[in-house]
């Protein structure tokens, strides 16, 4: 489990891969993507049955290779497919070159 404040990869690996995965701060594997408005970072887990989605260069979704569905990579919202929850966003930071998972923002 990665607890808020830790580094979890470099700002270069990231941008030069366009994506790498990690263990989220909930237990769950967790991805994160280099995008136009930064890096964002998501947990990997289909909302639908589980099984661990993936990035898919260039298309600006994640998607679940068992049964197809994809998720919006700004809000980890469905766009199609059985899933009709999101992917919970994991909030980052870049420090110093380094990717840091922020704690969760409070209303």
């Amino acid at each position: 489990t990665t607890a808020p404040g830790t580094l979890i990869g470099t700002v270069s690996n990231v941008q030069s891969k366009g994506a790498t995965t990690f263990r989220a701060p909930n237990g769950d594997p967790g991805v994160l993507v280099a995008t136009s408005n930064g890096i964002g970072c998501w947990d990997a887990l289909c909302t639908h049955q589980g099984c661990t989605v993936g990035y898919v260069q260039g298309s600006g979704v994640l998607q679940c290779p068992c049964h197809g569905a994809t998720f919006d990579l700004a809000s980890g919202e469905p766009l199609d497919g059985p899933a009709v929850d999101p992917v919970p966003v994991h909030p980052v930071r870049a420090r110093d070159g380094w990717i840091e998972v922020a704690a969760p923002e409070t209303p």
